[in-house]
């Protein structure tokens, strides 16, 4: 709900949802989720007449979210025959986060167009997290998976011994950043700056369990395994300028950043050290625009520079050129743009969300990859059909990537990489086709996702291949009045087997057709 006046205005939403999941456990166990989202926004204008309009605003929001999590999948045998099934042996695998965050922003506008922004933010995020990792004294690989799958078809009277990595992380981050904005004609410039630090504080614990003839855990205490806490500290400065004549626009930008970084260990583990150092580059932009009223050309060059984490054994910092020519032609009824770009990453940072599941100590370092090179051609299409009343609009995006490794490389997470591989788990092609329908209050839109193949791997394993897929969403929408509106959607309504990811550890897939009923209220 929310209440707007000349002078201040509120939002607060709430949203709540328990939701069970269409994957299911053998022993019939549920995996449900529960989430909370709330958002609180109050903002405050100068009196009217002021001599330097101001706008005052603050935003609290919190996040709470209680649900079933595994890496582990099936294996291929058990995905073909029922591809949202999940092990029994799953079923501690929880995860439990809560985030607060808070924002307070200021605005003023001064004479001639300029304006100050500025914001302050800290925000913290609690969770805990348990991972099935062994089983039989053994990491979970592809050999193990297949006793699992065969354990839980005939189980025995004394049951197996399995473990279970056990995470209860703390972060909180706090900043301020500033921006001035200003006009000098037609020229803009802007100068900004940004302090920026965060904490982790990490503690990671083992779990000894029984997995039962019955098919139900029977677990031990945990056991401390490591903990460590990680520090960052950046500070940022940058300034952008814009110079425009007639139609030709220059864009010149420069930015610093200076980041410091420290770990300390509280409960030692092999690999796991101390770290304190400092790094620093300069991120420069040239970029040209010109606009020919229906046509848009424009090109863009940049460099941008990413600090090592603290798992960084290297301390190598993420290195990048960014290229990039684009086209856009718009007219009443149809659009079109094209764009190609060029990525050159002299070292790329990986970790195990970025590529591979992990439950083991690579959670706690990040990799480098040498010299990576993209290259890609990203096309939109959009044309709008009026029918009297009705209008069709219809909407194509396809993007072409291709990523590959220019030299022989290894690293903690992935292993090694060969010279001339591509990057398996980026899919080459993608392709979204969105059509509708409006007609006075009501709204139809359809849309279809394709994604060409691509595969995932993990440390020491075989790549496994994902087949290129299609998914279809179907959405209708009843507008009342510019308050109300009820909504109806379905998605993936083929019921198509979608895999979200493929490695050692099994295959896991997407949610099957999911539809939703619902109203919603605007103020």
């Amino acid at each position: 709900m929310g209440v707007k006046t000349k002078d201040y205005g509120m939002v607060l939403a709430v949203n709540y949802n328990d939701a069970s999941s269409s994957d299911h456990l053998f022993n019939g166990q549920d995996t449900d989720r529960q989430t909370t989202d709330m958002l609180f926004k109050i903002n405050a204008s100068s009196l009217l007449g002021a001599r330097n309009p101001q706008v005052t605003e603050f935003t609290y929001q919190f996040l709470d979210d209680d649900s079933y999590r595994s890496l582990l999948g099936l294996t291929q045998a058990d995905w073909q025959q029922d591809p949202m099934r999940l092990y029994a042996v799953t079923a501690a695998d929880k995860h439990q986060g809560r985030h607060h965050k808070y924002q307070l922003s200021h605005q003023v506008a001064l004479a001639g167009g300029d304006k100050v922004i500025t914001d302050f933010y800290y925000q913290s995020y609690s969770q805990q997290l348990n991972q099935l990792n062994q089983f039989d004294g053994q990491m979970i690989d592809a050999r193990s998976l297949a006793t699992i799958a065969a354990f839980e078809r005939q189980p025995t009277v004394n049951g197996v011994a399995v473990a279970s990595l056990q995470q209860d992380n703390d972060y909180s981050s706090f900043g301020m950043q500033t921006e001035s904005v200003n006009q000098y004609g037609a020229h803009q410039i802007i100068y900004s700056a940004r302090y920026h630090t965060d904490k982790a504080e990490m503690h990671f614990g083992d779990q000894q369990s029984l997995w039962q003839q019955d098919l139900s855990l029977m677990s031990d205490a945990p056991n401390a395994l490591s903990a460590y806490t990680d520090d960052a500290t950046a500070f940022t400065s940058a300034i952008d300028s814009l110079f425009n004549w007639a139609g030709l626009q220059l864009k010149l930008a420069l930015a610093y950043e200076q980041v410091d970084v420290t770990r300390e260990v509280d409960i030692a583990y092999v690999g796991l050290d101390a770290v304190d150092f400092s790094d620093s580059d300069w991120m420069p932009q040239l970029g040209v625009l010109y606009d020919a009223g229906d046509w848009r050309l424009s090109t863009d060059i940049r460099r941008s520079w990413t600090a090592a984490s603290a798992g960084n054994l290297d301390q190598e910092a993420q290195v990048s050129l960014h290229y990039q020519v684009s086209a856009q032609y718009a007219s009443n009824r149809f659009n079109a743009g094209i764009k190609t770009y060029i990525q050159d990453f002299d070292n790329l940072h990986v970790s195990c969300d970025a590529y591979a599941s992990c439950a083991d100590s690579r959670l706690w370092v990040q990799g480098n990859v040498t010299d990576v090179l993209t290259k890609g051609v990203e096309l939109d299409l959009g044309y709008q059909w009026d029918v009297g009343s009705v209008q069709l609009p219809l909407t194509l995006h396809y993007q072409y990537s291709n990523s590959e490794y220019q030299t022989n490389s290894c690293n903690e997470i992935q292993g090694c990489v060969v010279a001339g591989d591509r990057v398996a788990w980026l899919p080459e092609q993608q392709l979204q086709l969105s059509a509708g329908m409006k007609y006075d209050e009501y709204a139809l839109n359809a849309n279809v996702f394709y994604q060409s193949e691509r595969e995932m791997g993990q440390f020491g394993a075989q790549l496994q291949p994902i087949a290129a897929q299609w998914r279809v969403d179907l959405a209708a929408n009843y507008h009342f009045d510019r308050h109300n509106e009820i909504y109806f959607r379905i998605e993936n309504l083929l019921d198509e087997t979608l895999v979200s990811t493929a490695s050692n550890s099994g295959i896991r897939s997407e949610n099957g057709r999911i539809s939703y009923l619902g109203y919603q209220l605007r103020f």
